[in-house]
């Protein structure tokens, strides 16, 4: 197979001189389908002309005889998807991050900042309880409500080999996926990791020849630190559930906490079979 490059180019320059689209011509001999062909091209062609890119790679025309006429053209602006994975190789990793909320359902709050009586009766105070009935000890009955908390999910691109991606890796992710840290991860601490999913690409073959393939990793991360239940504040540790119970006793005016607990939710694994 030869490639010959065409004197046929065309570009288009910009106020300041450089190119900002163009189009090179080959012309491949000796090559069996028009498939081989682009491949070879685009093996060959650069990746840039000044300031564009290389966005495809066409057949123009095709007379036979193995011979095919191919088009490389360039332009500026966003790299496709295409590009950016022949760029990669085995082992990269690529991280960024997701601060938003989700909606969950709250049956305290911090506390009450405004207590005003109407009737004129007794003042009554609900403390940290929500929609409250006014009524306390055995009477006492609270509702709950719908809020935002914040949620923070950091997401991790790992590129590997895709022969690497067989059953036993995969037996690795069924056994951590829905579990959380048990020791420093990527700069968070131990049981502020949890493991949300993991999502396979299709398998593709980079500049080299290497054929991989690449993983999402999405990590959900609560920090450890102190949470509020009650009114009553206690260091907890990431991903574990504080929650309380409270004393109903009639002959109290007011309802009070009577104790306080902290359960473990997610089972904690080590993280370092994820090889990221």
């Amino acid at each position: 197979m030869k490639i010959n490059r065409s004197v046929r180019e065309v570009r288009r320059i910009d106020p300041d001189g450089k190119c900002e689209k163009a189009r090179i011509i080959y012309v491949v001999s000796g090559c069996d389908d028009a498939g081989s062909a682009v491949d070879a091209v685009r093996q060959q062609a650069p990746e840039r002309i000044g300031s564009a890119r290389q966005r495809t790679i066409e057949i123009t025309a095709s007379p036979g005889g193995g011979v095919f006429e191919v088009a490389a053209d360039y332009s500026c602006g966003e790299v496709p998807e295409y590009h950016k994975k022949r760029e990669r190789k085995d082992g990269d990793r690529s991280w960024r991050f997701i601060a938003n909320t989700v909606s969950v359902m709250k049956n305290s709050s911090l506390g009450t900042i405004l207590s005003m009586n109407i009737a004129g009766e007794s003042d009554l105070y609900p403390g940290s309880r929500i929609n409250w009935n006014g009524k306390n000890g055995y009477d006492s009955a609270c509702g709950s409500m719908r809020v935002l908390e914040p949620h923070f999910t950091e997401i991790c691109r790992a590129t590997f080999s895709a022969s690497k991606i067989n059953t036993a890796y995969k037996r690795k992710l069924i056994s951590i996926v829905g579990k959380v840290n048990d020791s420093d991860f990527h700069h968070w601490k131990p049981g502020e990791v949890l493991l949300e999913s993991v999502t396979q690409s299709e398998p593709y073959t980079n500049r080299s020849g290497a054929e991989l393939c690449d993983l999402v990793f999405e990590f959900a991360i609560r920090p450890n630190g102190q949470r509020a239940c009650c009114g009553h504040y206690l260091d907890v540790s990431g991903w574990d559930h504080l929650w309380a119970v409270s004393e109903k006793n009639p002959g109290l005016v007011t309802e009070a906490v009577h104790s306080l607990y902290v359960s473990r939710i997610y089972e904690r694994c080590s993280f370092n079979i994820l090889e990221i």
